[in-house]
């Protein structure tokens, strides 16, 4: 009876399983991706903005980093960055100011704030490129966006535009404006300076290789506070109305 039995056995192993060991033919089974582990990281989309991203994927799409500047911008000791974001390859494009916040990670940041309307666009050419001798200043915990204005059409009025930033309060609140203007053809001068802080504005106006200077001083009837993203920007801009 036992002899039946390892009969049997035998010639069951010899039918399935022991002849697929030594089949070389045979198709392997399908591989089983193993359960994902509760420490794994989420996917990027899923992560909370604690755990921050790469720059470039705070980017928008169709938009471009033009220029970066890094640096200490709200008093935690991580390394932030100030960007200027480009769309299209037009000579004046749209462009925003983005803060992008460092968020512990070793290059993770989050956006901290930005504007879409301070740097003028202009897609008809009828003004030469802001940027052109412009662009960020970074300090610790301010920075400064300097702006060339000028007419490509054959006005002889030109201006230096100057928004200083600094971190208050949880807000890149600007905190002193500087416009110098000057008349190409006649030479003519108006220099304003806003501290937003005290309110105070000094205008001087004069020209160039004249003895006529004139300052003159007044007061920001509104004085609330203005973040970054507040500041309408342009070339009319004036904090004191």
């Amino acid at each position: 009876m036992t002899r039946v039995i390892w009969l049997l056995i035998a010639f069951a192993c010899a039918a399935t399983a022991c002849s697929r060991t030594t089949d070389s033919t045979a198709t392997p089974p399908a591989a089983t991706a193993p359960a994902p582990s509760s420490s794994s990281p989420a996917p990027l989309s899923q992560r909370s903005t604690s755990d921050g991203q790469p720059v470039e994927a705070l980017v928008p799409p169709g938009w471009t980093i033009e220029q970066r500047h890094d640096g200490e911008l709200n008093g935690d000791g991580q390394a932030d960055a100030v960007l200027i974001l480009r769309q299209g390859d037009e000579s004046v494009p749209p462009r925003t100011v983005m803060v992008a916040l460092g968020t512990g990670g070793s290059g993770r940041y989050a956006v901290g704030a930005q504007n879409a309307l301070l740097i003028p666009a202009d897609p008809n050419g009828q003004i030469e490129d802001p940027l052109a001798d412009g662009g960020i200043d970074v300090r610790p915990q301010e920075f400064d966006l300097r702006l060339g204005l000028a007419s490509a059409s054959g006005s002889a009025q030109t201006a230096a535009i100057r928004y200083r930033f600094h971190w208050r309060d949880g807000c890149f609140q600007l905190v002193e404006f500087r416009r110098a203007e000057t008349n190409r053809a006649s030479l003519d001068i108006r220099d304003t300076t806003a501290n937003l802080l005290t309110g105070d504005v000094t205008t001087k106006t004069g020209g160039e290789g004249r003895n006529d200077t004139r300052t003159t001083t007044s007061r920001i009837a509104d004085r609330s506070r203005r973040c970054l993203a507040d500041v309408s920007g342009g070339f009319d801009y004036d904090p004191a109305r």
